[in-house]
């Protein structure tokens, strides 16, 4: 098919058969043979200059989040773990590179506290290294926790929980409230 003038339209450059195979692959994409699915998945993976978030509908941006409103104490515990009321918690994230926030507000009651949040994988017992502190050299303190930090999951189902501590001189509890966790997918 040399010479085509497709500026005049199909019914000059395709005969009525081929314009009817058109309609119909056009009308049931899934009629396409699974080579030119597999050809044209390559074709766009290595040529189009697509970004993630000019697809509508593409959930790789979509943030999840949770919250957990209540004030839940924590005593002593060197140890990082859950309150009473667990979380925020969110389950089911795909494998991929993650932009993780999670935040909430501490208060302490005494001199020489340190209040801790962090995250939980998978239900492995959080670290302090993913954490955030806050220490009280006043008495009564209240304070925000706010701690973004990128993760990589690679399970094809992975959890993430916030947990807490308390260490410090004292007896007194430490009080978080307005706890929320967001997680947002930046990569596979």
């Amino acid at each position: 098919m040399s010479n085509i003038d497709v500026s005049t339209g199909p019914e000059n450059y395709l005969t009525p058969e081929e314009r009817e195979t058109v309609k119909r692959l056009f009308a049931s994409p899934e009629d396409f043979p699974r080579e030119f699915g597999a050809w044209i998945v390559d074709y766009i993976n290595l040529n189009a200059q697509l970004q993630p978030f000019q697809v509508q509908g593409l959930s790789l941006q979509t943030p999840r989040t949770a919250t957990v409103n209540t004030a839940e104490t924590r005593g002593w515990d060197a140890s990082y773990g859950d309150l009473a009321t667990v979380g925020p918690e969110l389950t089911d994230l795909g494998s991929g590179i993650y932009l993780i926030l999670f935040s909430g507000e501490v208060q302490n009651f005494e001199a020489g506290v340190e209040s801790s949040m962090s995250i939980s994988i998978n239900g492995a017992t959080a670290l302090e290294t993913d954490g955030v502190t806050v220490f009280t050299s006043s008495i009564s303190l209240n304070a925000p926790l706010v701690r973004f930090i990128v993760l990589t999951l690679d399970k094809p189902k992975n959890t993430i929980r916030c947990q807490y501590r308390r260490v410090g001189s004292g007896a007194t509890t430490a009080t978080f409230r307005k706890r929320n966790l967001v997680a947002i997918r930046i990569g596979r």
